[in-house]
């Protein structure tokens, strides 16, 4: 329960199931949230700010053979989206859901590829 000090504010590492601090004075009661025509109705900042950061991990090795004279090999792996990671979509800003402050739904699920490729120069 938020009780007008801002230290009293828990800052935890956000979860999916608590992403954002619901007790820091959100109106949860339906009839006395502001109405949708006011100004400043929930949220009013910039939509997107407080989603999760994109983070997928690419890779590439390759190596090169010497295959005698002026002739080489070269193998080469490209990994995209290496650790498999989703992106999750913003949590819930409706402070009269009862999902509030969680997230629930994937935004980005990319799958995890791999190419793998040779070439010969002579």
């Amino acid at each position: 329960f938020f009780t007008g000090n801002i230290d009293d504010i828990a800052l935890d590492d956000p979860t999916r199931d608590r992403w954002i601090n619901i007790d820091a004075g959100f109106q949860r009661d339906p009839a006395l949230t502001p109405a949708a025509f006011q100004t400043r109705a929930f949220p009013f900042r910039i939509d997107g700010v407080r989603g999760q950061s994109l983070m997928f991990t690419n890779m590439s090795v390759q190596r090169s053979f010497g295959a005698g004279g002026s002739r080489t090999w070269q193998l080469r792996v490209d990994a995209q989206n290496l650790f498999n990671r989703q992106q999750w979509q913003g949590p819930n800003l409706n402070p009269t859901s009862t999902l509030f402050g969680q997230v629930t739904t994937v935004a980005a699920n990319q799958m995890r590829f791999f190419t793998v490729g040779a070439r010969m120069t002579f």
